[in-house]
């Protein structure tokens, strides 16, 4: 059995810290709001593709813990009302308060049989219009893309509302082979290395995030 806290305390070192601006009207602020909403399948943490799952998880959480988000949502999908741990909240939130972290990994050591992932992709965009966020707007999807099966006009029609309200989406591949999950989107993101994330986030952010050891 995988030690989460273990890996989840690895997971932090590796990812050199990162830091964001905003150029806004002369100025340098972060002001983005993120949603990572998690697909917490068997498929996607199975024994097999656990580890590769959860580092990618950490290294994500990590990245936006270190630059510091001012509005963060962390969403799981389940079977039937989607999980929201965190809502509009800043990103160290989660590292902060044990709590939240805690029921991550005990929701994570759970991973249900299928998920409604339409549902909780729905939850997203209707928290975005209950508190009319002016914010750049990104969605990160973590999923394998299995869920995507037979679920497909579904899943669409709710990120196309999401992206007439203006929420940005890229998915994230979770597992060793998640050959699924680039149908979902254009923008899809997979390594087999979940430690090269900083880099290839950088590049959809359009060079605004950059590490020290550029």
């Amino acid at each position: 059995e995988i030690d989460m806290m273990a890996l989840f305390l690895y997971s932090l070192h590796p990812v050199p810290e990162p830091m964001v601006y905003l150029e806004q009207k002369g100025g340098l602020i972060r002001d983005y709001s993120i949603t990572i909403l998690i697909d917490n399948t068997k498929s996607c943490f199975s024994e097999l593709n656990e580890r590769h799952s959860f580092l990618t998880l950490f290294n994500l959480i990590q990245i936006f813990n270190s630059i510091d988000i001012p509005s963060l949502d962390l969403i799981l999908t389940s079977n039937n009302e989607p999980e929201i741990l965190l809502h509009n909240m800043p990103s160290n939130t989660i590292f902060k308060n044990f709590s939240i972290f805690e029921r991550l990994l005990i929701l994570l050591s759970n991973p249900i049989l299928t998920s409604d992932l339409s549902k909780a992709i729905k939850t997203v965009y209707e928290l975005k219009i209950i508190n009319k966020n002016m914010r750049d707007s990104y969605l990160f999807i973590l999923t394998d893309g299995l869920s995507y099966k037979g679920n497909e006009n579904k899943i669409n029609d709710h990120l196309n509302i999401c992206q007439n309200l203006g929420i940005k989406i890229i998915i994230i591949g979770l597992g060793i082979y998640p050959y699924r999950a680039s149908e979902f989107m254009d923008t899809f993101i997979y390594s087999v290395n979940p430690h090269h994330l900083l880099k290839a986030i950088s590049n959809i952010f359009g060079k605004k995030i950059e590490t020290k050891n550029e």
